[in-house]
């Protein structure tokens, strides 16, 4: 049995670095930091959700400092040389840290302009992890896949994003995109290749230009990437762009994310394209040799209301339909998920409520949500729809998402009709809890502790884990 408190205190560090960016680690985060305070070692935290929390962060947990922003590389270097010198501390911009108790916030100064300097050579970090592959490789029993940032900040405005430029001007002080260079983002791309395993360029190379996503696949090409990639695209691109990424290695994958069917949904969460656009993509990127597209749509998204939520699977079978008829590669999929279990601190709808109700704020309650009996006590928002129609729609969705698959044979007929049981099961437990919860009885044990028997999270999100990044959105049924 895994003993954390004996494994750390093997390990002789100036400092202990803990990654906090997902709201969703809050507990295990916490719990890790009070262990290594324990063993009187010094604790460190970075990440969105560090930098966004850092008051409440050195108020409520005992860590030792924060480090804010988007990049921490040479930050991290100040820090382990000054730690002990209080003026010095002073001076590090973007730290947050205590003197006799006292909590000192630096200035967010440190935005830098170019990125290029601050590429991952995955050769050296394997290098680094020779003798202990298995700490490195937390996939390792999956389908393990990498990514790349290829930018920090973004253009667009989706209103529940944390990534968006409102959050990131909020939180990181970047008040527009900086972007790696296609030289670069090779570089990492090539150095993560002695694995043989997928990578995921993750940011909408449309943003930096023609000119770069052009250099860029132009460069994959003449290098003779061979591992699969994987490309995320905010708005539908056109058909040049296509082509060439289509070939830039022999094995491409291509994700967007509607999120819902009904174009005003859509328009009004920050993605102002038409179905009409969609389905053209659609059409020119089926008929190039992409490995296979996705399609993302989500439930609990503003002014989407239950029906309207019910039409997502209906759209989705007659896209899988019409794109996947004329062979036999099935290369059009689309996947069904909650925005669960928060919308996104430091977002529009968070800071300014657009089209939602945030139930709290306060991270002290987020790390109590996360042990609730059901992912419903979980949700810290209300939209057009409440909890229980969320989560309603999630399972009714989901239901009719895997019958149009079975339908058209994407998934085997007894697979489909086991994952509509799990569905079932999972509905009739969350029942049993609410029932429990409002006769004021509280459930035996947890609901996670049922999870493996009925999550879906993997059965209805992409195969192979080629979709890591947004698998982290979909956190659990």
């Amino acid at each position: 049995k895994f003993n954390p408190e004996k494994r750390l205190r093997k390990i002789d560090a100036d400092l202990f670095g803990i990654d906090f960016h997902w709201l969703v680690h809050a507990n295990g985060v916490m719990r890790v930091s009070s262990i290594l305070k324990e063993q009187e070692k010094n604790v460190l935290l970075g990440g969105l959700s560090s930098s966004y929390y850092h008051r409440e962060i050195m108020e409520l947990w005992d860590v030792d400092f924060v480090l804010r922003g988007d990049t921490t590389e040479p930050l991290i270097q100040l820090l382990l040389e000054n730690k002990e010198d209080e003026r010095k501390l002073g001076e590090i911009p973007n730290l947050s840290y205590r003197i006799n108790g006292k909590t000192r916030v630096n200035p967010l100064s440190f935005v830098p302009g170019e990125i290029d300097e601050y590429y991952i050579d995955f050769k050296e970090v394997f290098k680094s992890a020779l003798f202990r592959i298995k700490d490195y490789m937390p996939y390792r029993s999956k389908n393990f896949v990498g990514a790349t940032l290829t930018m920090k900040g973004c253009e667009y405005n989706c209103i529940s994003c944390g990534g968006s430029k409102f959050s990131y001007s909020l939180i990181c002080n970047r008040k527009c995109p900086v972007l790696k260079s296609p030289e670069v983002i090779l570089r990492e791309i090539e150095s993560f290749s002695i694995l043989k395993a997928p990578i995921f360029l993750i940011g909408d190379l449309q943003i930096g230009g023609r000119k770069r996503w052009k250099r860029l696949f132009s460069l994959m090409r003449e290098e003779g990437v061979e591992i699969p990639v994987i490309i995320e695209v905010f708005y539908p691109p056109g058909e040049e762009f296509l082509r060439e990424a289509s070939s830039c290695s022999p094995e491409v994958y291509i994700q967007i994310s509607p999120e819902s069917q009904d174009q005003e949904v859509r328009k009004f969460q920050g993605r102002g394209y038409s179905n009409n656009s969609l389905e053209r993509f659609l059409k020119k990127a089926s008929k190039l040799p992409f490995r296979r597209i996705d399609l993302y749509f989500m439930i609990g998204l503003a002014k989407q209301d239950f029906s309207s939520a019910m039409g997502i699977p209906k759209y989705a079978g007659r896209i899988m339909e019409e794109f996947n008829k004329k062979d036999d590669s099935k290369k059009v999929d689309c996947f069904l998920a909650p925005l669960a279990p928060y919308v996104d601190p430091g977002s529009l709808a968070f800071e300014k409520g657009v089209g939602y109700k945030i139930l709290w704020k306060d991270l002290r309650r987020y790390c109590y949500a996360l042990k609730q009996y059901s992912w419903k006590y979980s949700l810290n928002y209300e939209a057009k729809m409440s909890r229980d129609e969320i989560v309603r729609a999630t399972y009714d969705g989901a239901e009719l998402l895997i019958r149009e698959k079975i339908k058209m044979n994407l998934i085997p007929e007894d697979s489909g009709i086991e994952l509509i049981e799990r569905i079932r099961k999972s509905k009739e437990l969350m029942n049993e809890i609410d029932s429990l919860i409002e006769k004021g009885i509280e459930p035996e044990v947890p609901f996670s502790d049922f999870e493996p028997e009925i999550s879906l999270k993997e059965e209805l999100t992409p195969p192979s884990s080629l979709s890591i990044i947004r698998g982290l959105m979909r956190w659990r049924f």
